[in-house]
């Protein structure tokens, strides 16, 4: 038997977890605001990972939030986050 997804809040040390998301992502088309309008535009991007630095830009900013009441919250699947 499976379990479903949990959603619960994270716990300070879980916090920089985050950079272990795996950031595979392929785009091929966006959408642009023009004339007032959405238009669906060919643009190709190919994510692979977080970007160089940004983790040690960025986890001390989610420590700081986190610090201040701000809310982290975790998918688990099968116990794992």
């Amino acid at each position: 038997m499976t379990m479903g997804t949990i959603i619960r809040p994270l716990q300070r040390a879980e916090v920089e977890l985050v950079w272990q998301i795996e950031r595979r992502e392929v785009v091929q088309e966006i959408y642009e605001v023009a004339d007032g309008r959405l238009h669906l535009r060919p643009q190709f991007y190919d994510t692979r990972e977080w970007p160089d630095g940004e983790p040690e830009i960025y986890t001390p900013i989610l420590f700081d939030c986190f610090d201040h009441d701000g809310v982290f919250l975790g998918a688990l699947l099968e116990k794992n986050l």
